[in-house]
């Protein structure tokens, strides 16, 4: 920082300057660089302009008419170099940069217009050096250095500076001067300084002035931010010794320096560097050492130019950008760093709008400011020392449409945070809001857009609830014509068998459905609990049941991504807790055959009772599922079996057992040892048969969610189909408060993703799904994505895709206790089919019982029964498409986990144990006392596991219990993966004479020790290249 320093001690580090002049600015020719007069050597030509046969003896002047955030004013120097480096576009000298110590005097003629007062903006005038970028003492325009004492509005008045007076301890010899700038009066006033200047010189003999007011005996301290320069100019694209070594992270391919770029016009920068981006890459600036000599002497060096890697560690990131690029709600423009010394360490990626820009957002076609605070880049691990590389962020492989190219300039740290554009009347300095909210389509979310929902955007008609009382609604309301707001503050509790077909119920307040006498009945098209409501469903051990019925229909015009029809929590708090179920399932002692009324099952059910529904699996045996051609190949064709029934009446035996005697006779057979699972659950959320949309169940943001003890029923809209989501873009000419957008629909999707039956969707607070039913889905039953998500003790039945989808990679919830029902879905291809093509978005399809794209969950204790069209359990942690993602920040997650991305985990394991050792199933999840028995392609599909260094059993599979009911097949199917242990557990084929693999691998050097297990009954042990 510069400290106001005594003129003796300066003048004897400044020595005696030559007796000379020379002209800085005396016409409107000297406003252009010598060699092309389209070229301005000004520094912001928005804010500067010229003028001529003015009054006063100045034929020419230029006027600089600041704004709020703007000062203007003279550039000097060379704006652009031929590929010899010759200076082809200069500013004063050839291209030189004025060393102002040289001269005794700075002097001008000025008229300036503006509010001034002895105690308010004053104005002022101050120097800039191009490299280091110090700024000097700012110099008020009064007293002893103006005629008369002060500048006048009507007249032109001799100003007269000694250049001693912008020395400061940094700065003490001015050289290399690089602007002369009249500056603004910032944001704190109404009013910006306009100056009219001419007859700029540095001489040694200066104009007497006269009547001057009081002598000014210290110049003005240093006024404005400390600023560190990473990027001002082509020159900065190379290492300070070597042109030839780059400053930039990657070749011409993605990262291009530009000079004398015409349109831009801050601060005497004319060069510009463009980051683009592949699919697969993020590219920026590099900073510290790039080489060394033999001595290990650093000899290459970028930003800051002494070998260092410097800390960022306080002040704001500011920079000028346009931005090019196809961007939606999942891409965006984005900045970040690494660094931290080694292994490296990334910071948060900042998106690059609301509040970080001017305007609130980026555009294509105008040069905008960018701030942001160096603490938004930190993280837990990382406090932003020691910095690498600044990298312009990918939208990644999943991205559909062009990546972003970014145009940067002025890439600078500040001690004081940068103003940004913004008109009035908005508070936030950094969004413009010219347009009625009516007018926008959308809001932001915890990071997604969602469909606004207001009277102004629905013709239905609102009723709010007031006192705690629900509203009465006409009996001559049409279907899906009401909507019941319960406003922030309100509570009302919903006891009522209301067969209203509601539009939407939407909770800002609380909202609690518990029966009182009699079943509880509500049909919203959509339930919308919005941040800070509450939602509350119990049943309290009481016989009376709670049905949320869905029925309506989507309005794509208004949610063209289809988020409505269902229950939404836009981070609100969810409470469900029905009655809980004694016993989840009983295994057949004997077989039940076709037309059967009574079962025999293991043990006592507890309060299964008459009315409940129990599923029986299909147990089939012989499908030759294996054959390239199945189900075509079964010459009587394939029909699944699974039945779900009605329970008459319980019994005891005399051996402990239970006889469940049916309501209808069984229509086909289900073998002893097959398993009945009770599905009757005293809350059910269902589909109406009159819908004409499916409903889902998704959650997101601070909100809580507690699932326990319900049953939810052909819910889920995504199928296994081809994922084809709609595409939206926000509108570049509209504006509106933070948060707010229209969006326009660039395509129509015929198949979203993400609209399950139960879906955590970036949930930041530990969720529970406890003891519940899912019942048929058209892809995945429950989806934590990239949450932490207890899924325990439920049945999921008839899920086409995948009963529990582990998504992101970076899921660390167990999934324990399950009971999973296949009834034969899904594609039955495996994941690689569709991995690339669809960048990684489309997985799951095939049939499973647990899909997991990563490797901390603890998967233990579940079982599976009945016909998967792919596998009862897989894993595929193939690390493309994922690489990017960070383990969410939610409680419960191991703290070595939070914010790191998989590659990360793997190289801590790699480089920072001694000695070296690999992330594993069972490093932080497990695959434990699984158990599986049916029909399926396999019974375990492990994919991508790499390689267990300092692991020598490899990934554990432990005590895995599988019973093929198929004529063909295989037990476990690796591939391109490294070494496994089965530990405990049995494979066993149950028809006779099979074609069964026990364990199949498609890749070579894979081991798999398998010898604690017991591999009983297949045609072949190991197949492939096992």
């Amino acid at each position: 920082m510069a400290f106001l320093t005594p003129c003796s001690i300066l003048l004897s580090i400044l020595g005696t300057a030559n007796a000379a002049s020379v002209v800085l600015w005396a016409t409107t020719s000297d406003g252009w660089t010598e060699e092309d007069p389209t070229r301005s050597c000004f520094v912001d030509t928005r804010v500067t302009a010229f003028g001529d046969g003015q009054p006063g003896g100045a034929e020419d002047y230029f006027k600089v008419a600041t704004t709020k955030w703007h000062s203007s004013g003279l550039q000097f120097g060379c704006l652009q170099k031929d590929a010899s480096w010759n200076c082809i576009a200069s500013c004063f000298d050839n291209g030189a940069n004025p060393t102002f110590s040289t001269y005794g005097y700075l002097t001008f003629l000025a008229k300036v217009e503006g509010d001034f007062s002895p105690v308010g903006c004053q104005p002022t005038v101050g120097l800039g050096k191009r490299w280091p970028m110090y700024a000097s003492n700012n110099i008020q325009l009064n007293g002893a250095y103006v005629q008369h004492g002060e500048l006048s509005d009507t007249e032109f008045r001799q100003v007269v500076i000694p250049i001693q007076d912008f020395a400061t301890l940094e700065w003490p010899d001015l050289s290399d001067v690089k602007t002369l700038t009249f500056k603004s009066c910032g944001t704190a006033y109404s009013f910006a300084a306009t100056y009219k200047i001419t007859d700029v010189q540095l001489t040694d003999d200066p104009p007497p002035l006269l009547e001057t007011g009081a002598p000014s005996p210290v110049p003005s301290v240093h006024v404005g931010p400390w600023i560190t320069n990473i990027w001002n100019s082509a020159d900065d694209s190379h290492t300070v010794e070597d042109v030839a070594t780059s400053c930039l992270t990657h070749g011409e391919a993605y990262i291009t320096t530009t000079s004398a770029h015409d349109d831009i016009f801050f601060d005497g920068l004319h060069d510009y560097f463009t980051a683009s981006p592949d699919k697969y890459r993020s590219v920026g600036v590099m900073l510290g050492c790039q080489g060394k000599d033999a001595n290990w002497v650093c000899n290459k060096s970028c930003m800051p130019w002494d070998g260092t890697n410097p800390d960022f560690t306080e002040g704001y990131l500011t920079f000028l950008a346009k931005v090019e690029g196809t961007f939606t709600d999942t891409c965006k423009p984005a900045v970040g760093f690494t660094g931290g010394g080694w292994p490296r360490l990334s910071s948060n990626n900042v998106v690059m709008e609301h509040e970080y820009v001017d305007f609130g957002k980026l555009v294509s076609d105008e040069w905008r400011r960018v701030v942001i605070p160096l603490a938004d880049f930190k993280t837990p691990d990382w406090d932003m020392s020691s910095i690498y590389a600044m990298y312009f962020q990918t939208c990644g492989m999943e991205h559909v449409g062009s990546q972003p190219s970014y145009h940067v300039t002025q890439v600078q740290i500040w001690d004081v945070q940068p103003e940004l554009i913004a008109p009035p009347p908005t508070i936030a300095p950094t969004v413009q809001v010219t347009e009625s909210p009516q007018l926008a389509t959308h809001r932001m979310v915890h990071h997604h857009w969602y469909p606004l929902l207001g009277e102004i955007h629905d013709s239905s008609t609102w009723y709010y609830v007031s006192g705690g009382t629900w509203p009465s609604i006409p009996t001559e309301a049409p279907d899906q014509s009401i909507v019941v707001v319960i406003p922030m503050g309100e509570s009302v509790s919903f006891s009522s068998y209301d067969e209203t077909k509601y539009d939407k119920v939407i909770v800002y307040g609380s909202l609690t459905i518990v029966p009182n006498g009699v079943d509880v009945l509500l049909r919203p098209g959509t339930l919308v609990v919005e941040m800070m409501g509450t939602l509350v469903i119990e049943t309290l051990e009481m016989s009376e049941t709670v049905t949320i019925e869905i029925d309506a229909a989507l309005d794509r015009d208004a949610d063209p991504q289809e988020t409505m029809v269902g229950i939404i929590s836009l981070g609100g708090n969810i409470r469900v807790h029905g009655n809980e179920s004694s016993k989840k399932m009983a295994k057949l002692i004997t077989t039940a055959s076709v037309n059967t009324m009574q079962l025999v099952v293991e043990g006592d059910v507890g309060d299964w009772s008459t009315g409940d529904e129990i599923i029986l699996p299909d147990t089939q045996e012989g499908l030759d599922v294996g054959h390239w051609n199945f189900p075509n190949n079964e010459p009587n064709g394939y029909t699944d079996q699974t039945e779900i029934h009605s329970i008459a009446s319980v019994v005891s035996d005399s051996n402990g057992n239970s006889i469940i005697t049916l309501a209808t006779p069984v229509s086909y057979e289900h073998t002893a040892n097959a398993h009945a699972g009770h599905i009757t659950r005293s809350i059910k959320f269902v589909t109406s048969p009159t819908s004409s949309d499916r409903g889902h169940i998704l959650f997101t943001g601070m909100g809580s969610m507690e699932f326990r003890n319900a049953r939810i029923e052909e819910f889920g809209r995504t199928t296994i189909e081809l994922i084809d989501d709609t595409t939206i873009e926000e509108s570049s000419e509209l504006h509106f408060a933070e948060g707010l957008a229209h969006m326009s629909v660039v395509h129509q999707g015929t198949n979203q993703l993400a609209r399950y039956p139960f879906h955590a969707h970036h949930s930041s607070i530990e969720s529970y799904f406890q003891g519940s039913v899912i019942l048929n889905s058209p892809r995945n039953g429950c989806v934590p994505h990239n949450s932490r998500m207890h899924v325990t003790d439920n049945i999921i039945i008839g899920a086409a895709g995948s009963g529990v989808f582990l998504e992101g990679a970076v899921e660390t919830g167990p999934v324990e206790g399950n009971f999973f029902v296949g009834t034969g879905k899904g594609t039955r291809g495996g994941d690689d089919g569709r991995f690339s093509t669809q960048a990684g978005e489309d997985m799951g399809h095939g049939g499973f019982g647990v899909w997991a794209r990563g490797v901390y969950s603890k998967i233990q204790n579940n079982h599976a029964e009945g016909h998967f069209g792919r596998a009862p359990f897989a894993y595929f942690v193939h690390p493309s498409f994922v690489e990017h993602i960070r383990v969410p920040d939610v409680p419960g997650t191991p703290d070595f986990l939070v914010g790191k991305t998989r590659q990360e985990v793997a190289h801590a394991f790699a480089h920072d144990f001694d000695p070296p050792t690999s992330l594993t199933i069972q490093t932080f999840g497990a695959f434990v006392n699984n158990t599986a028995r049916g029909t399926w392609g396999i019974g375990l599909d492990v994919s991508y596991f790499g390689s267990t260094v300092g692991v020598p059993e490899g990934n554990l599979i432990e005590n895995f219990e599988l019973e093929a009911l198929a004529y063909s097949g295989s037990g476990m199917h690796t591939t391109h993966s490294s070494t496994f242990t089965l530990r405990g557990g049995s494979m066993r084929g149950a028809v006779e004479g099979n074609a069964i693999v026990g364990i199949f691998c498609n890749n070579g050097g894979l081991e798999i020790f398998y010898n604690e297990s017991d591999i009983i009954n297949v045609a072949l042990i190991r197949g492939g290249n096992c």
